[in-house]
């Protein structure tokens, strides 16, 4: 495999109530963890972030988050 066949990942802040299911951010550890479920609470102040390896985090729905994304080449 060749280095420029591999992605280059660079950092952009989403908000908390636009992530989606396979989204890359961090966890509840500092790690980066996938997104598996994203539930938007009744109130509409509150989203909970579940990803694969962390659990589910609370975070309010405005709050930016760090998303991993590809880089255009």
């Amino acid at each position: 495999m060749d280095s420029t066949d591999r992605p280059v990942y660079g950092t952009r802040k989403h908000r908390a109530a636009d992530l989606r299911e396979g989204d890359v951010t961090r966890n509840r550890f500092g790690k980066w963890d996938e997104v598996s479920a994203v539930v938007r609470h009744v109130d509409g102040l509150y989203t909970t972030v579940r990803t694969v390896v962390g659990g589910d985090q609370q975070h309010r729905t405005v709050q930016l988050v760090d998303v991993q994304v590809v880089k255009p080449s």
